[in-house]
């Protein structure tokens, strides 16, 4: 994808930049760098997006700074059950999530400035995978190029019968959102020609 800005865009957004100082006396900082704990880096080769700072808080916060860190945010395979075990006295131990953030603060998303206008699509599920209800948990991330622009993990709201029947409501949910891409993409009035990769 790339964006060019032309000097008629420049125009258009200065004039609008002026219509809502009139209206609501608004202060113009310049480029976006932070906004709501997102940290918004730009250069030539696209935009970096990211919750460092916000991460180090968290980790400060709660003391895990000093911790080792891990790999991944639980153990692989792992499935728990809200019936299975006893309380734990300190479950400081397990509060694996915070040392995972520790080994990649600065994790984020980077949408490249060139890249292809095709919708690529990967969904999955897990049949039965909540231990407590038997549901299925489905998910799917979407991207635009090589950009993620659209991911959604949920439990499904009712048993499936089976791992086929699991996957067709991963892709119902999947087409769904690639859908409503679409209608979002041909309102920005970017044209999408080729059929979406699923």
């Amino acid at each position: 994808m790339t964006i060019l800005i032309t000097c008629n865009d420049m125009v258009f957004v200065n004039t609008f930049k002026a219509f809502l100082d009139q209206k609501f006396k608004l202060k113009d900082f310049g480029p976006l760098k932070y906004f709501l704990g997102l940290e918004i880096t730009r250069n030539t080769s696209g935009i970096s997006l990211s919750q460092r700072k916000y991460a180090l808080d968290i980790l400060s916060d709660t003391g895990f700074l000093g911790y080792k860190s891990v790999k991944t945010p639980m153990e692989q395979h792992l499935k728990l059950s809200r019936t299975d075990g006893v309380l734990l006295d300190d479950p400081k131990s397990y509060r694996r999530v915070l040392q995972y953030i520790k080994d990649s603060p600065g994790q984020g998303l980077f949408f490249p400035s060139t890249s292809d206008l095709k919708l690529n699509a990967f969904a999955d599920s897990d049949w039965t995978g909540c231990q407590d209800t038997r549901w299925s948990i489905i998910g799917f991330c979407i991207f635009l190029g090589s950009s993620l622009i659209s991911w959604k993990s949920k439990k499904q709201s009712m048993v499936s019968r089976s791992s086929a029947e699991a996957k067709y409501r991963a892709l119902a949910n999947t087409v769904s959102e690639i859908v409503w891409l679409l209608s979002l993409i041909q309102d920005l009035q970017v044209s999408h020609t080729s059929a979406a990769a699923l």
